[in-house]
């Protein structure tokens, strides 16, 4: 409990809501997510401090640093699949929070990597250069596809997500596909070219359904991947939307 009374804000909120997470419904995860819909908007967070997840006031609050407006985002060009397989994000925070706290050397390095990528990412998005976001978001998946093999997930980010990326990657106007989450299933989402969204996305479903339908093109493509996996790619969904100062909205 703190030493003294604490006012009800978007900060407190995002606070009390990881508290329950963590101690009543014992579910492994961050502060993330909780400050992003408290607070609102595209932002950049620093989570110095919180590593052990003390009571609050205990340790410092999120540095929850709002960009969309003072860089000018009115929108980003990025189209959303949603892989079908449903996972439980906390399973799978709570094996890599564990080898994490052993001060695995690999994971260690890893992390460190990611996060000289968030604040390089910055600048791009300062300059609306989704080219060079793309570069970074690239960078990011090859570095959490070794994590989560170093953590014993035999498939990295996951299979049905790793699919989605590598189907994509290849097109002139994809800049980058990327694990939304935190891997196993859930979603993936493409940044694209702002001007091709509509040909993007209808490149993306086509390119899916050859795999499903012709297995042999599913084998030359992910030659040490079961084909039995093209089952589950079958309940994939697109969704094109809009991201801007209001929110999450779906076209």
């Amino acid at each position: 409990r703190p030493e003294f009374a604490l006012p009800i804000n978007r900060d407190i909120i995002a606070e009390m809501a990881t508290k329950i997470e963590d101690e009543d419904l014992k579910i492994t995860s961050g502060y993330g997510d909780r400050y992003v819909i408290s607070r609102g908007g595209l932002s950049f967070c620093s989570y110095y401090g919180k590593l052990y997840h003390k009571d609050i006031s205990k340790e410092p609050l999120a540095i929850y640093d709002r960009i969309d407006i003072v860089y000018e985002l009115k929108n980003l060009p990025i189209i959303v699949c949603y892989s079908g397989v449903y996972h439980k994000s906390g399973d799978i925070h709570g094996r890599l929070r564990k080898i994490y706290l052993q001060k695995n050397p690999l994971i260690l390095k890893s992390y460190n990597e990611l996060a000289k990528i968030a604040w390089k990412s910055r600048f791009a998005l300062m300059c609306h250069n989704w080219k060079l976001l793309g570069k970074y978001f690239k960078e990011n998946t090859r570095i959490m596809n070794e994590i989560m093999k170093e953590t014993g997930f035999k498939y990295g980010i996951g299979l049905v997500n790793n699919i989605l990326i590598k189907i994509i990657e290849d097109n002139p106007d994809v800049y980058a596909a990327k694990l939304t989450g935190a891997g196993g299933g859930g979603s993936v989402f493409a940044l694209v070219n702002p001007n091709q969204i509509d040909t993007v996305l209808s490149y993306w479903d086509n390119k899916l359904n050859e795999i499903i339908n012709d297995k042999d093109v599913f084998s030359s493509i992910f030659p040490s991947y079961p084909v039995e996996i093209t089952n589950s790619l079958k309940n994939t969904q697109f969704y094109q939307i809009k991201i801007d100062r209001n929110g999450v909205k779906k076209l």
